[in-house]
């Protein structure tokens, strides 16, 4: 009987929780051409990172950049979160591809350079009031 009010007491005591996660890049982050990596929350580029992406890199959260001179790579960026997404920092966030596909929208808070192709699936794209763009630095 002890062991059945136990386990009916740990059962209500257990319950779900779900952390936003952030990945935060302080040093070299180098996604390898055929790789991905997927963030389920926000990326935060910092000022001491170097982030080379030449795979597949997910984000569903919000992004901001502070590395200058931000390698472009040969990879893909994919914006596909479910609640608006913005792009901040101090920094242009650079890309090769990119796919937006967020049906709540997009927010430019900052420069986003593509090199390559802009793969537009779903949502709206729109700037902040300061003059940021969606740069297309094309070959």
């Amino acid at each position: 009987m002890q062991r059945i009010i136990l386990l009916i007491t740990l059962f209500l005591f257990c319950g779900y929780t779900n952390a936003q996660n952030i990945i935060t890049n302080n040093g070299n982050l180098q996604i390898h051409t055929g790789a991905s990596v997927s963030g389920f929350g926000s990326f935060n580029n910092t000022s001491t990172a170097a982030l080379v992406n030449n795979g597949n890199l997910y984000i569903k959260g919000d992004i901001s950049n502070s590395q200058s001179s931000m390698a472009t790579g040969t990879g893909i960026l994919y914006l596909n979160g479910t609640s608006a997404q913005s792009l901040n920092g101090t920094q242009p966030f650079k890309t090769f591809d990119l796919v937006s596909d967020n049906s709540a929208g997009i927010i430019i808070n900052n420069n986003l350079s593509v090199s390559g192709a802009h793969s537009f699936t779903n949502g709206i794209i729109t700037t902040s009031a300061a003059p940021n763009y969606l740069v297309y630095e094309g070959m």
